[in-house]
């Protein structure tokens, strides 16, 4: 078909027949009938082993993470679940044609899938070595441009190739998120190919546009003679950038502490991946929805995130984690900035539904309520609300809320409390502290003490009791419950006002807490391409003007693109030591000389394996920051003078033991 046909119709015309059959999807599904693909340049391509029988082609865009069809895992129509993959599945990548022994071949770890569109990130079990990642493109394919596309799949002649095959398509449609695509030179995708990246070719190297998903599959092997129809049907991922970014940054032991500065104190708990733990759900300063599950000793690391990448979530003022309807999944009620309470009900693959009003007065403004927390009432199924009312007569009552079995709340309220004296209450939270099986209220007092009210088998509160030594929870400004460590006991968590400091307050199921311990967990190690930012200035550690030669000097500057600030940690032989190697050079962060003394210049080298391009990692205090000391030397990497300017030399100095002496300090 002309690309000047009516693009709408012949996309409309594609998508009709892959959902009546005429066309084969992923499972074995499509792939690629072409030229060989070269040897150079592709080696990001990667082939998928689904389990015994089916296979997808996909690219390599992270070190650890590879793109396809989500169709690829698809059981029936059921939704992709986020997590392991039901079936084993084998990754080969950096050699297209397969009978090299180039490369890697890893098992897939991690299922991401999009939660619109025909697309899943996959994590690897570990990180591919030696292969450049295939730069995702920000900016959509046009009508008549040519995209060359690539898969492993069966070709004209042959069932099962040994080697990838390519074939240049023109974009005949671009509708929304997908790309509509006629074949020029006897290409045609076939099975095999789903998720096989389509390439925009650039002078800077090949670009992802899209990935394979559906086509007519004519002249394929195995294909009825009668169809001629060689056109495809890709899903957009330029548009999408963002949250394959968003995937590709986030491993679990370093994602947190990348995602720690920008958490606000919009957060709520759940247990979103239904492994028996209580995780914590929070938004961003990007205004997106994250998750971070639970570990048994009461840390946390990165979940993932819970929301598409668009931004949406920053008007929340508060989010709350329960099951509301009753299913066994955890959802999210969420107050919103011009007051409405929405519900987000959870599914069974751990993403969220679209929202709908949790309240029929659509004129009620939730964001007035002083408290509010998930409460299930004793002999409920279902958990409901508990809130503080901040205006009216009955302004500093307690009242709790029951719902529906569509998780929306009845409309009466029951009052909690005989009087009124809850104005003061500075947060709530609830659970079963005391192991009863009913719901018991937390509360921090107006003086910053932190008191139990238990439940009682009437549905109401017992009197107060303290649950913790002094006053000094006045500076809490999240408290948050459940069973973080999975021992059956409900915890306490809470968040430091600075915001980077979260502690676990381990229950004891008997009413009491004890000490905190903070529970953000170690952020090592930096993924290639990662950046380690100074804790008092909050800029980058970087290397002079990008620069690639040996002695280049290393400074601070504000955090940004530049090719200069990107770092790896690399593991040596010795427990948490490391080499910290720019990635843009490949050279060794060191103390210039060798030299011990205090102000010893660092700067980039050639890499080898001596102390002074050797580094401590660890955590410095009981904060999520860390302190990155010399092994040669076993001074402390800082900025000079506490400096926060752009260009402050980076220096070794005596390590100080004081926690204010954030130019000592860094994150990543």
């Amino acid at each position: 078909m002309s690309v000047h046909g009516s693009r709408t119709a012949w996309a409309a015309a594609l998508l009709s027949a892959a959902v009546g059959g005429g066309l084969l999807t992923a499972g074995p599904a499509t792939a690629l009938s072409g030229s060989d693909a070269p040897g150079s340049g592709y080696a990001f391509a990667a082939k998928l082993n689904v389990g015994d029988k089916a296979s997808c082609s996909g690219a390599l865009v992270d070190a650890q993470w590879v793109i396809t069809a989500a169709s690829c895992f698809r059981n029936g129509s059921a939704a992709v679940p986020a997590g392991k993959p039901a079936l084993k599945t084998t990754v080969t990548v950096g050699r297209t044609d397969l009978t090299q022994s180039t490369g890697t071949v890893v098992e897939a770890a991690e299922l991401v899938p999009h939660a619109d569109r025909d697309l899943v990130m996959v994590k690897l079990a570990w990180r591919v070595v030696g292969v450049e990642p295939v730069k995702v493109a920000t900016t959509a394919p046009l009508a008549g441009e040519q995209l060359t596309s690539l898969g492993f799949g069966r070709t004209k002649t042959e069932w099962v190739p040994d080697k990838a095959h390519t074939g240049v398509f023109t974009v005949a449609s671009v509708d929304g998120g997908t790309l509509g695509l006629n074949a020029s030179g006897g290409a045609v995708v076939c099975k095999g190919d789903a998720g096989g990246p389509a390439l925009r070719q650039t002078d800077g190297g090949p670009e992802l546009a899209a990935v394979n998903s559906r086509s007519w599959q004519g002249g394929c092997l195995g294909t009825d003679a009668a169809e001629t129809r060689t056109g495809a049907l890709d899903v957009r991922v330029d548009d999408v950038a963002a949250w394959v970014d968003q995937v590709r940054k986030t491993t679990p032991a370093v994602r947190l502490a990348s995602v720690v500065p920008n958490v606000t104190k919009v957060m709520g708990t759940g247990d979103f991946n239904q492994d028996g733990r209580t995780d914590i759900a929070a938004v961003t300063t990007d205004g997106n929805l994250h998750t971070f599950a639970g570990r048994p000793d009461g840390t946390f690391e990165y979940g993932r995130p819970l929301w598409r990448a668009d931004g949406s979530w920053g008007p929340a003022k508060k989010i709350i984690g329960g099951d509301f309807n009753g299913d066994g999944f955890t959802d999210i009620a969420s107050v919103w900035s011009n007051g409405a309470l929405r519900l987000y009900a959870g599914r069974s693959d751990g993403s969220l539904a679209d929202g709908k009003a949790m309240w029929a007065d659509a004129s009620t403004n939730w964001d007035a309520m002083r408290q509010l927390d998930r409460y299930r009432a004793p002999g409920s199924d279902r958990d409901g609300l508990i809130a503080v009312w901040g205006t009216g007569d009955a302004k500093g009552s307690l009242h709790a809320y029951s719902t529906t079995a569509d998780g929306v709340l009845t409309s009466q309220s029951r009052k909690m409390w005989p009087d009124n004296t809850w104005l003061g209450i500075q947060k709530i939270t609830t659970g079963d502290f005391n192991n009863d099986g009913r719901d018991d209220v937390v509360a921090i007092a107006s003086d910053g003490a932190l008191r139990r009210y238990s439940g009682d088998a009437a549905g109401g509160l017992d009197t107060g009791v303290s649950m913790w030594h002094d006053t000094a929870w006045n500076n809490m400004p999240v408290l948050l419950s459940g069973d973080f460590n999975g021992d059956g006991k409900t915890d306490l968590g809470g968040l430091w006002s600075n915001q980077q400091r979260f502690n676990f307050y381990r229950g004891n199921g008997q009413g009491a807490v004890a000490p905190g311990a903070n529970a953000w967990p170690s952020p090592l190690p930096l993924p290639a391409g990662g950046q380690i930012r100074n804790m008092n200035s909050g800029k980058c550690l970087e290397i002079s003007g990008s620069s690639k030669d040996d002695d280049a000097p290393a400074q601070q500057w504000t955090c940004g693109a530049q090719a200069g600030a990107k770092w790896e940690l690399r593991p040596t032989a010795t427990a948490g030591v490391y080499q910290i190697v720019n990635v843009n050079s490949g050279k060794c962060l060191e103390i210039i000389n060798s030299i011990k003394d205090n102000g010893a210049r660092a700067q980039q080298y050639t890499c080898h394996d001596i102390p002074t391009m050797l580094w401590t990692i660890k955590q410095a205090g009981s904060t999520v920051s860390l302190n990155i000391s010399n092994v040669n030397s076993g001074k402390t990497l800082e900025i000079s003078d506490s400096s926060k300017d752009n260009g402050a030399p980076a220096q070794q100095w005596e390590h100080s033991s004081d926690p204010s002496f954030a130019t000592q300090s860094w994150y990543l």
